[in-house]
């Protein structure tokens, strides 16, 4: 039985980054199997996100299988960690062995329903060494206290 409803939305600048770069790895796995793969891998964190236990999730290795062209693959690590501002968590994602992917969410109950909602999309670097998690967990959590005061306008699509 799903959990959770796994859902995206816009930022501080009014844009729905997850959903662009959702969008944009679909759109490039029609002609590239590494983004295939990816977006595959991306699909089955989500299901997993939907039908399981956070805490879980983050305490324990998640071992995840897909299959794109009739080829098997395998990943298994632990697919989110909480960040240092509750509520918000990251979706971890290696895209190489130099970058890593980071969807930053927060958990959050209206009228009933469970919500993983998705904000923010950071890619690590390790050469140069780039990293914005912080910076982006801080505006993600700027997003949860606004979604925390007027959730209809981010959960029921009104107006503010």
């Amino acid at each position: 039985m799903k959990l959770h409803e796994i859902i995206t939305v816009v930022d501080e600048n009014n844009q729905d980054m997850i959903g662009e770069y959702l969008d944009n790895l679909l759109t490039d796995s029609v002609s590239s199997e590494k983004a295939k793969i990816h977006f595959t891998f991306l699909q089955k964190i989500f299901e997993k996100l939907a039908y399981s236990n956070l805490e879980i999730l983050c305490s324990e290795k998640t071992q995840l299988d897909i299959k794109v062209n009739g080829q098997s693959f395998t990943k298994r690590y632990e697919i989110i960690k909480p960040l240092r501002k509750a509520p918000v968590y990251e979706v971890r994602y290696g895209l190489s062995r130099n970058e890593h992917l980071r969807l930053l969410f927060f958990p959050f109950t209206f009228e009933k329903v469970s919500y993983y909602i998705f904000v923010k999309v950071v890619v690590k670097t390790l050469i140069p060494d780039v990293n914005e998690t912080n910076a982006m967990r801080d505006l993600t959590y700027n997003v949860y206290l606004d979604v925390k005061r007027t959730p209809k306008k981010y959960l029921e699509g009104e107006k503010s």
